[in-house]
């Protein structure tokens, strides 16, 4: 059995926290011995999970200005504060600080996969997070491969960074037979504040 791990900062309304909850709900839990981790132990999807993927939660509030606060210690400090277990692989869900996390691995044997959702713009914003432009690159650098969720992501991604892990597109998962069965139902009157409009 493959012991994997998700990690990503929360598990929060976002869409990205919505696909990982899909994703590994109809994994194959015979093959894959599933572990989902946030950065931040708080989030409307942590419920959301199937019985037999385990959900290990972060720090218990969420603070502003943690980024900031993160860049005192190095990925491998912040490796060794949050994952404790040896796993066969490692799946940063989000870029930025779950990437920043995971790539201070040092086991040889553990695979480390990075998940890109959103678009890069240039380097002064995909390295924000980080310590430096050096220091963004030489976490993207350790990881085994990288998936972007469309293609534009990954021309973005390897425009800005040159990293010797292949660099792929798989599309996120949609429940398409839940979309379908609710396609129907009544929507309750939604109503938008003037600000919104």
């Amino acid at each position: 059995m493959i012991k994997i791990l998700f990690f990503i900062p929360t598990l929060g309304h976002g869409g990205a926290e919505r696909v990982l909850t899909n994703l590994v709900n109809h994994m194959d839990k015979s093959r894959f011995d599933i572990t989902v981790q946030t950065m931040f132990d708080v989030g409307i999807y942590r419920d959301k999970l199937q019985t037999g993927i385990r959900y290990l939660g972060g720090l218990k509030r969420y603070f502003r200005g943690n980024t900031v606060a993160f860049k005192l210690l190095s990925p491998g400090q912040l490796y060794r504060l949050y994952i404790r277990e040896r796993y066969d692989m490692i799946v940063s869900y989000l870029e930025g600080p779950s990437a920043r996390v995971v790539s201070g691995c040092n086991d040889p044997d553990t695979r480390l996969v990075c998940w890109i959702h959103g678009e890069q713009r240039d380097l002064r914003y995909a390295s924000a997070i980080f310590r430096s432009v050096h220091e963004a690159f030489e976490c993207y650098k350790k990881y085994d491969r990288i998936i972007c969720v469309a293609e534009t992501i990954k021309q973005d991604f390897g425009r800005i960074f040159r990293v010797g892990a292949p660099v792929e597109v798989l599309y996120n998962t949609v429940e398409s037979d839940i979309i379908r069965a609710k396609k129907d139902e009544p929507v309750d009157d939604v109503i938008f504040s003037k600000d919104c409009v």
